[in-house]
């Protein structure tokens, strides 16, 4: 073997070391990028969960926002304050929902939300139904608001619903047709879900 065909065997391995190493950093980078966002989306939610309680507390006794959230029926008109403040917790339930969607968070992160989320629906299904319509929420949202009650309280069936519905409404949902996604929501289909669903 003369030297030349022992340097270019060498460059072959150093090319290769080289590639793994690229290889290598670029993943330790994205691991990094990735729980840096993540962090950063936790420290937002906080913050609009914050921003949300207080404004809640400057409302006066009249609003009855904290009825509503704590999931006291309502059944008169919602007044301005209340449909604003309303909004604010459905949005911020909404972002949780849309980064679970998205892979950004797990599951556990938003369990909590969905528990509070279903207790307001388990008595107003069938009137926040239509104001989330009306309000231009994405619907695979608001059929999950509208699926939570079905799973009284079962901490692991509100899980596994929330877990179905996003599948569903996944891009392998859409492909895989309606008897499919039929086939992952039969367990909590009813009167008010039907028509939400494709």
């Amino acid at each position: 073997m003369s030297f030349w065909d022992t340097l270019n065997a060498s460059g072959d391995a150093i090319t290769a070391i080289g590639t793994v190493g690229t290889f290598a950093i670029a993943f330790l980078v994205y691991r990094e990028a990735r729980r840096i966002r993540k962090t950063e989306w936790i420290l937002d939610q906080n913050a609009a969960w914050n921003a949300m309680s207080t404004e809640i507390a400057k409302q006066s006794s009249e609003c009855r926002i904290g009825d509503i959230l704590s999931g006291d029926p309502h059944d008169r008109q919602l007044t301005t304050q209340e449909e604003y403040l309303l909004m604010m917790f459905l949005n911020v339930v909404n972002s949780e929902y849309n980064a679970l969607r998205a892979g950004a968070i797990s599951t556990r992160w938003v369990l909590h939300s969905f528990e509070m989320t279903a207790g307001i629906v388990s008595q107003n299904r069938e009137w926040l139904v239509e104001f989330m319509q009306k309000y231009g929420y994405q619907t695979s949202f608001i059929r999950v608001v509208a699926i939570l009650p079905t799973c009284k309280n079962n901490f692991k069936a509100r899980a596994k619903v929330v877990k179905r519905e996003i599948l569903a409404s996944s891009k392998f949902g859409r492909f895989m047709g309606p008897t499919f996604r039929h086939w992952l929501r039969k367990d909590y289909i009813d009167d008010v879900i039907r028509p939400l669903c494709d």
